[in-house]
């Protein structure tokens, strides 16, 4: 049962990648068509601050329209999603369109920050996640030990 929970948790683990889609028009409201050097740059603010993330490649256009992964050649670093608002601007051929996007949650993100507030601290892959009897497991389900005698009250981190 501990390797079932332990497989599934290292199966779910977030991928690098973001979907993002929009239109391309110039000044006038027209869509732009063909293929464009786009840079998508993640800021900790709407103006000046600090860029924590980039990419940048080549991007087709139809009728304006594109849908992308950011991170597809530059992984997303988990570190910057710290529950601070960020906030995303692309530039097209290196002219900037329109001012930063906040990155907003999607409605079931909201259920992640559970895994955040669990007893005893957050849990992460370093984390001991069984007890059972004198049975001591890790994360990955190998054995650590057998001479611990006692109760469990909560998750201890092991070092």
């Amino acid at each position: 049962m501990v390797a079932l929970i332990v497989m599934a948790g290292i199966a779910l683990a977030v991928p690098g990648k973001m979907f993002f889609q929009g239109k391309l028009t110039d000044d006038f409201g027209n869509a732009r068509d063909g293929a464009y050097s786009v840079t998508f740059t993640i800021w900790d603010s709407p103006f000046g601050g600090t860029p924590l993330w980039e990419e940048t490649r080549i991007i087709e256009f139809h009728s304006g329209l594109f849908a992308e992964q950011l991170g597809f050649t530059e992984s997303l670093p988990e570190s910057i999603f710290t529950g601070d608002i960020l906030y995303l601007e692309m530039a097209v051929d290196g002219e900037t369109i329109e001012s930063r996007k906040p990155l907003i949650t999607v409605p079931y993100a909201f259920r992640a920050q559970i895994a955040d507030s669990v007893v005893g601290g957050s849990i992460n892959y370093d984390t001991l996640i069984a007890y059972i009897d004198t049975l001591l497991l890790d994360t990955l389900g190998a054995y650590l030990d057998t001479t611990f005698s006692g109760s469990v009250s909560h998750i201890d981190s092991i070092s």
